[in-house]
């Protein structure tokens, strides 16, 4: 696996940590707001989405990263 796969998935891990920092945020803020509660879901798919991006890039074979590309 290249250097370049690596620090990709990393960034994918970081940018997972992030977004839950920014959702445990926007909630604690004000979860009785809706536009914090809709704020908070999208931090959460983000970072769903992010960590299923970094799992994939450091997949070693083909029917694991084809099952982390599909969710």
């Amino acid at each position: 696996m290249g250097d370049t796969l690596k620090i990709l998935a990393i960034l994918g891990f970081v940018i997972c940590a992030i977004s839950i920092l920014v959702a445990f945020l926007a909630f604690a803020k004000g979860y009785r707001k809706r536009l914090n509660r809709i704020f908070t879901l999208m931090s959460i798919s983000i970072a769903i989405w992010s960590f299923c991006y970094g799992v994939w890039l450091l997949s070693r074979d083909h029917d694991t990263a084809l099952f982390w590309a599909r969710n």
